[in-house]
């Protein structure tokens, strides 16, 4: 169940990265690489975090991750500041919410460990349709054009 804890983990980070990403204006393949490349990373500081620490370090160290990511990878596009900040907002939220449910959900013993995965399977799917519902309302654009 570890191990499904933290792909789970990580599909809530590439959520969370590609919605921020997308949500400052990101062009869509960039934004795809780069929530790839923070998966990845992602999954890899999680699995170590909790081999080497105890498992309940690695959540916070998947979410230093992503704060850390976004910043030098918007830097290296030119990007401006308030754009890597709100990209850090957004990302960060979404992560920590999607983080808490994960949780809650796979460790919650009162029903069989195939229907804990369902349900985060339908917190994720549930959360990437309304952040997709919700994008037209906060473009890039509106971002840009708010500062």
């Amino acid at each position: 169940m570890l191990v499904l804890e933290h792909l789970f983990l990580c599909a809530a980070s590439i959520l969370s990265c590609l919605t921020a990403l997308r949500w400052i204006g990101t062009p869509k393949r960039r934004c795809l690489l780069l929530s790839a490349i923070q998966g990845a990373l992602n999954l890899c500081v999680g699995i170590c975090g909790a081999y080497f620490l105890a498992d309940r370090y690695s959540g916070a160290l998947s979410l230093l991750v992503l704060i850390f990511y976004l910043p030098i990878a918007l830097n290296s596009l030119a990007h401006a500041t308030f754009q890597s900040i709100a990209a850090v907002s957004i990302a960060c939220a979404g992560m920590g919410c999607l983080q808490a449910a994960t949780e809650f959900l796979l460790e919650w013993t009162a029903i069989s460990p195939s229907f804990r995965m369902a349900l985060t399977v339908l917190v994720l799917g549930g959360c990437s349709l309304l952040w997709h519902w919700m994008s037209p309302l906060v473009s890039g654009d509106a971002v840009a054009g708010s500062v």
